[in-house]
């Protein structure tokens, strides 16, 4: 039994691993310095279990009424520009977007 959760547990390593270089190449050509045209951001703190958390709001400030939001969660090393990057991204297709602080 040990060896079998042995050997998941190693797997699972591996393709998370795998996962992280594959998303590393396919977006390797990503601006992440470019500014979104149109698109407001801000830092908001938030808590959660005791912890206070920063996080990153997008939005576009000419949508009118109601949009869809969107978490945009991080990967394991944290948030990162790349999480803002994708908010501000998500914000420019109509969404509110906000990039969470888990770490």
């Amino acid at each position: 039994m040990f060896i079998a959760k042995t050997r998941l547990v190693g797997f699972l390593l591996m393709a998370m691993a795998f996962a992280a270089c594959a998303g590393d190449r396919a977006d390797a050509d990503l601006d992440l310095e470019s500014d979104a045209p149109g698109v407001a951001t801000s830092e908001v703190s938030y808590e959660a279990g005791g912890v206070t958390m920063n996080g990153y709001l997008a939005y576009d400030p000419s949508v009118e009424g109601r949009r869809p939001g969107v978490l945009v969660v991080h990967e394991w090393w944290g948030h990162n520009d790349y999480a803002r990057r994708r908010a501000e991204m998500l914000a420019e297709l109509g969404y509110t977007a906000l990039a969470v602080d888990m770490y």
